[in-house]
């Protein structure tokens, strides 16, 4: 029965703030769960990640910053790189296109697998490698 499940009301959220021996947190919470909007810094890193979070997970769409000056933008799952997102090297390039648990997809098959596969992928400033799109075959 659809009716039985509960429903979560925007005013179920609270904002606050919880600091671990690991981890400084901000943002909502729902259930003592890191859950929807916020931020955390990882102290060992130095990695800060700021957008979505489901359940205690960092999960959703967001932002990662690593302290060498890389950054991700993009889709996120369990806690790593997951979908489409772009990955930008603190050198300047940039990796647009699909990560697969962390990983670029790419890496895993080519662009033109890739593509096919999406309808869509794109990589930048890597040497030997093509852009492709819908209208680059």
């Amino acid at each position: 029965d659809l009716h039985s499940f509960p429903t979560r009301r925007s005013s179920d959220l609270r904002l606050g703030e919880l600091t671990t021996d690991k981890f400084l947190y901000q943002g909502d919470f729902y259930n003592n769960q890191l859950h929807g909007k916020g931020r955390i810094k990882f102290f060992r890193d130095g990695i800060e990640y700021k957008g979505s979070f489901n359940y205690d997970k960092i999960e959703g769409f967001g932002t990662f910053r690593w302290s060498n000056g890389d950054t991700y933008l993009g889709h996120v799952k369990n806690g790593k790189m997951d979908g489409y997102g772009i990955y930008r090297y603190s050198n300047g390039k940039e990796y647009k296109g699909f990560f697969n648990r962390g990983e670029k997809a790419s890496d895993k098959m080519s662009n033109y697998e890739m593509w096919k596969k999406n309808g869509y992928g794109v990589s930048a400033g890597f040497p030997g490698q093509q852009n492709l799109g819908p209208n680059n075959e």
